[in-house]
């Protein structure tokens, strides 16, 4: 899974998860940062569901698989092009949760900076899903924009997540492994420029943002 990875690894987002912003990064750092992204690859259980389903789109909804209102302006917006989107949920596995646990307690810094590599390749894992899925929108996640996280319940339902790739759903609509990611994202004819939302487009403002 390494090899498959790689390319959706930016060491920058991890740094900036970090919050190290200056532009010599020490090379201890960067060493420390390849051993924990070994371990990550080594460690994880790698699973994924997915499933493609249907859309219309309405003047002030979107509706999934005709049954499901999706009262949204950034789903309506991102999928305006798309008759059929793809709904992702995909996990790193529990042993990754309980490794980073175990670390904070024994040595906090290796225990964070495990937790910073372990979210991006959560992150670097949906995007291969995505990639094998042909051409496509860019992914939206349930807890952006106007999206309440909530309903990120509507989708582990409809994937199945609990029996499919073993990861449920927190009384506060948190999944359980962390690393874990739910997304959509809009199926395409033919691969275009731009097709997807920006940090502007949000009207959220976080340490993420990129200008």
């Amino acid at each position: 899974m390494k090899k498959k990875l790689l390319p959706y690894i930016e060491i920058r987002d991890i740094l900036r998860f970090l919050h190290f912003r200056q532009e010599n990064i020490p090379q201890n750092i960067l060493d420390d940062i390849d051993a924990a992204l070994d371990t990550i690859y080594r460690c994880a259980d790698f699973r994924e569901v997915h499933r493609r389903v249907p859309v219309k789109i309405e003047e002030d909804a979107l509706w999934l698989d005709e049954s499901v209102r999706l009262p949204y302006k950034s789903l309506r917006l991102l999928f305006k092009n798309c008759s059929h989107i793809y709904v992702v949920a995909c996990t790193l596995g529990l042993s990754i949760s309980r490794l980073i646990k175990k670390e904070m307690a024994i040595n906090p810094a290796h225990g964070v900076m495990l937790d910073a590599c372990a979210s991006m390749v959560a992150d670097a894992y949906a995007g291969y899903i995505q990639e094998t899925l042909g051409f496509t929108t860019s992914r939206f996640s349930p807890g952006y924009g106007d999206v309440p996280l909530e309903t990120q319940r509507i989708f582990a339902q409809l994937l199945q997540i609990e029996k499919k790739i073993g990861v449920h759903l927190t009384e506060g609509n948190l999944m359980i492994p962390e690393k874990s990611i739910i997304y959509l994202t809009g199926e395409l004819c033919e691969k275009e420029d731009h097709i997807g939302l920006s940090c502007k487009d949000c009207e959220r403002d976080c340490i993420y943002r990129k200008v």
